[in-house]
């Protein structure tokens, strides 16, 4: 169908543009060949790989779509000890999430929420993924919270999963769902 519709383009612009050039006189040949340039520049862009732009900046089921679920609905964690979550993540976008790629790795990150939602600190350790996964599977992941070395006081909070491509976005920026889960931190 994509095919189709390029095909179709093309021969509007390779054919019947010129034809409609020829009988408009000399405006209508500059219109016509201002029109074959901006076509030209289309094909040229979608050949190129630049058809995924529209994919990337796209909501859910874009390059960049994941649904994350946590095993346990709320964490309690003492505040001089540690707490462990496992997500399962599922790749719901086009493009396979690697956190070894040399270019563009995906990692599991999370935010830190006070409970009414508002950000805390945003940038937080992230995790590795333990494999690739390609387009349609899901991967467990166990992430480790450590408050006072993590530098969180004790008080109640809300921990936003998320998914992150290095150097690109995170996966929230471009439509995908994150996961919050509600903990408290105890003295």
């Amino acid at each position: 169908m994509k095919l189709f519709f390029y095909m179709a383009a093309a021969l509007l612009t390779f054919a019947v543009i010129p034809f409609l050039a020829k009988r408009g006189g000399r405006l209508g040949k500059r219109r016509a060949y201002l029109m074959i340039f901006c076509s030209a520049l289309f094909f040229s862009s979608v050949f190129a790989g630049a058809g995924d732009f529209f994919a990337k900046f796209g909501g859910p089921g874009g390059l960049y779509a994941a649904e994350i679920t946590p095993d346990v609905p709320s964490l309690t964690i003492p505040l001089y000890g540690a707490g462990e979550i496992t997500l399962e993540a599922r790749n719901r976008g086009s493009v396979i999430w690697d956190s070894a790629a040399e270019s563009e790795p995906v990692f599991l990150g999370w935010h830190l929420l006070n409970e009414k939602g508002g950000m805390v600190r945003f940038d937080n350790p992230r995790v590795s993924l333990p494999n690739h996964v390609s387009p349609g599977d899901s991967v467990s992941v166990a992430v480790r919270i450590s408050p006072a070395p993590d530098g969180i006081p004790a008080g109640r909070f809300i921990i936003e999963f998320d998914l992150v491509c290095e150097n690109v976005a995170w996966f929230a920026d471009r439509g995908s769902a994150t996961c919050r889960v509600p903990v408290e931190i105890v003295p």
